[in-house]
């Protein structure tokens, strides 16, 4: 079972690095080397595969993109980002709908329970914790996969 859960995370991870190439590898290495995953790099990530800012961005520019949106307010681009926090941003970023309670209560809390829904979490899908920067790439993967099952 562990085998399978490894590779099926690194053929997500193949597709996330393919379809955001343009990134810088740098940014990226940082990211996966996070034990827990920071708003700066993640929002950076999420923000530009989703087109919302440029592949040529910089932290500071997605965090300014991200303050103007109002989905979340009063973070610092080194502040630990949440489970919950991360899948909100990612379901207003790839404007993704969600369920009932999501359409009634949009916010981190209902965005997770929608990613866990939807098998967008590995594990434990409790919307306070911390995630680490593997979490955030496999997370991104599942997404733009779904989008490209759409289209």
């Amino acid at each position: 079972m562990k085998r399978k859960i490894l590779i099926l995370s690194l053929c997500i991870f193949c597709i996330t690095l393919t379809a955001i190439f343009a990134q810088s590898n740098d940014t990226i290495d940082q990211l996966l080397a996070e034990q827990k995953a920071t708003y700066g790099k993640s929002v950076l990530m999420v923000l530009s595969a989703s087109n919302a800012v440029p592949i040529t961005s910089t932290i500071d520019a997605a965090m300014k993109k991200l303050e103007e949106s109002k989905w979340i307010i009063g973070k610092k681009a080194e502040d630990p980002i949440t489970l919950g926090e991360l899948s909100f941003i990612m379901m207003k970023a790839f404007n993704l709908s969600g369920g009932v309670m999501y359409a009634i209560a949009p916010g981190p809390r209902y965005a997770c329970r929608e990613f866990e829904f939807r098998g967008f979490i590995l594990r434990n899908a409790a919307p306070d914790r911390s995630v680490t920067g593997e979490e955030v790439v496999q997370m991104l993967g599942k997404v733009l996969s779904q989008q490209e099952a759409v289209k």
